[in-house]
């Protein structure tokens, strides 16, 4: 493996560190300060955001949670699968002097990392992000590892549909490009 790839790597990996980091840490954090879970919230933005403190054993948005157990355990196991093959893919898909690429695969790792972990340790997803306006809408409640994998993917997703050309998608200069 050339060093430039091995920089690229590791920009995948410090990305997936610091996103499970930052998810874990800020779960941590807010659920010792409010409680597990708890009615009490920690206003940020009067009438906008908030932290409150939620277990969710469903997926996005609470979607299963209804099924309680069975849905967290059946989501673990996808998030475990889909964690090995996030791995598997940088290691054979990110080459030498990319950057955009391996920052968005490694952010959507932590996601499937940091809820994963609580799936397993918690038996459910600690959501603590509550985005509202005033008591008239209240978006699900959710934590930066949701973030993490709906921003990745929706970056990956949004580079495809509009073709952005694989010089500038995957991290490569067009200059470099052009002169090969």
């Amino acid at each position: 493996m050339s060093s430039g790839r091995f920089g690229s790597l590791s920009l995948f990996g410090a990305a997936a560190v610091g996103g499970v980091a930052a998810d874990l840490g800020s779960k941590s954090a807010v659920f010792q300060t409010l409680g597990y879970p708890s009615d009490q919230a920690l206003v940020i933005v009067p009438n906008l955001l908030q932290f409150v403190t939620r277990l969710n054993q469903g997926g996005i948005w609470s979607f299963g949670a209804e099924h309680g157990v069975k849905m967290n355990t059946l989501l673990a196991i996808f998030s475990t699968v889909a964690s090995v093959l996030i791995l598997i893919w940088a290691y054979f898909v990110i080459k030498k002097g990319e950057r955009f690429f391996p920052l968005v695969l490694g952010a959507i790792l932590a996601g499937a990392i940091g809820n994963l972990f609580d799936r397993v340790v918690f038996q459910g997803v600690r959501d603590f992000i509550e985005v509202h306006y005033f008591d008239v809408w209240y978006y699900p409640t959710f934590n930066l590892a949701d973030s993490f994998l709906v921003c990745g993917a929706g970056v990956l997703i949004i580079s495809s549909l509009f073709g952005l050309p694989a010089s500038e998608n995957r991290g490569i200069s067009t200059k470099a490009a052009s002169s090969n």
